[in-house]
C-alpha cells in the first residue's frame, strides 16, 4: 500500500501539534476541547467569544463526538499529531 501526504495534511498535522501546547482564555486545552472548537467552527463558520468560552470553560459541544463536526480526515491528522 502506498502512502502520501498533501499540504492540507501538513496543515492539519501542525494544527493539532501546535494546539497541544496552547491555551485559550488562559486555560490549557485537551484534544477533545480542541476538536469541539474546530468542529463548531467548521459547522458554524464563525464563533462568538461566548461560544468559545462555553466550549473551553464549560465543555459545551455543538455537534456530537468523535470529530465534533469536523471532517474525519483532518480529525485523524490532528489526532495523530497531538502526541507526536
Amino acid at each position: 500500500m502506498s502512502k502520501y501526504a498533501i499540504s492540507h495534511s501538513a496543515g492539519n498535522f501542525l494544527a493539532g501539534n501546535n494546539a497541544e501546547e496552547g491555551s485559550y482564555f488562559g486555560v490549557g486545552i485537551s484534544f477533545e476541547t480542541f476538536q469541539k472548537l474546530v468542529g463548531a467552527l467548521h459547522v458554524k463558520d464563525n464563533l462568538t467569544n461566548t461560544e468559545k468560552a462555553n466550549i473551553v470553560l464549560r465543555g459545551k459541544a455543538y455537534v456530537p463526538p468523535p470529530a465534533f463536526g469536523q471532517v474525519i480526515y483532518p480529525y485523524r491528522m490532528s489526532r495523530f499529531s497531538w502526541r507526536y
